[in-house]
């Protein structure tokens, strides 16, 4: 169970790379998890299944956004907002834990952490499901344009983009 949780976090991470940056959001992070639920093996796929048992959608598409919700819903996830993306200095786009990542408050150190509680078969089933739903989400976050960038730009938050006019 342990080499297929590790074995899936590692795919996960790997396999989606986004061709096209259209409209993040709900979509964008749907579309990762159905990726990512379609090319887990049948171990993984018995592991997630596991851990996803009892979820109104229990599929990485269905918990894919569960770390938006609960970072404004839920008061006790609050702090969890400056995890959804990283933060370089104008000019630098080379990652440095020290300066990109105060705290481990940053998306690359939660998917770290997130992928280690999701190995760790001592943690509790709630706590590993939880770290599941968080790195689904965390690695489509990394994913969207702009969610790796500058502050300024306040991940891409306060951009509209048009094309053709449309939008």
């Amino acid at each position: 169970m342990r080499s297929a949780v590790l074995f899936f976090a590692i795919a996960l991470i790997a396999c989606i790379a986004p061709r096209e940056a259209h409209a993040w959001g709900k979509s964008g992070h749907r579309i990762v998890g159905a990726i990512a639920q379609a090319r887990l093996d049948p171990k993984a796929k018995a592991a997630v299944a596991e851990l996803l048992a009892g979820e109104p959608e229990p599929t990485l598409a269905g918990v894919s956004i569960w770390a938006d919700y609960v970072r404004e819903e839920v008061p006790e996830y609050r702090w969890t907002m400056p995890l959804h993306w990283v933060n370089f200095t104008a000019g630098n786009c080379n990652y440095r834990a020290q300066d990109n990542c105060h705290d481990d408050k940053c998306v690359v150190a939660a998917i770290q952490r997130y992928s280690q509680q999701l190995q760790d078969t001592w943690l509790p089933l709630a706590v590993r499901r939880d770290a599941l739903k968080f790195v689904v989400h965390f690695v489509g976050d990394v994913h969207q344009p702009l969610h790796a960038g500058y502050a300024a730009d306040r991940g891409g938050n306060d951009f509209q983009i048009n094309i053709q006019r449309e939008g």
